[in-house]
């Protein structure tokens, strides 16, 4: 499990890699008004947005693939949903149900 401290350090690489980024393609919506602090937190918040976006695409298509080859069982489980539930201690995913269906339905509309 992540600390807090751990997080917070993972977050600062996550906006060092995007930084300028969103600056030169989006320029500033709010035409100065929103504070300068207030708008660099919006940008890097939207920038994360992108990250997660992305990140469930590509899980959910690797969970696709997955399921449809039953890859689950090469790895001792009985059902892809056993293997998605299993904590990673275990060799599972620990992954959440809801989250698994929302990232194979966001997978499905790109396959």
């Amino acid at each position: 499990m992540n600390t807090q401290e751990e997080i917070g350090q993972e977050v600062e690489v996550l906006d060092s890699t995007l930084e300028g980024e969103n600056e030169e393609k989006v320029g500033d919506p709010f035409n100065g008004i929103v504070p300068r602090d207030v708008y660099s937190i919006h940008r890097r918040a939207t920038s994360h947005v992108r990250l997660v976006q992305t990140h469930y695409l590509a899980l959910g298509m690797l969970l696709v693939k997955i399921q449809e080859e039953k890859m689950c069982h090469s790895l001792g489980y009985d059902s892809f949903s056993s293997y998605c539930a299993s904590p990673p201690e275990s060799g599972g995913l620990g992954l959440p149900q809801r989250t698994r269906q929302v990232c194979m339905q966001v997978a499905m509309r790109y396959i």
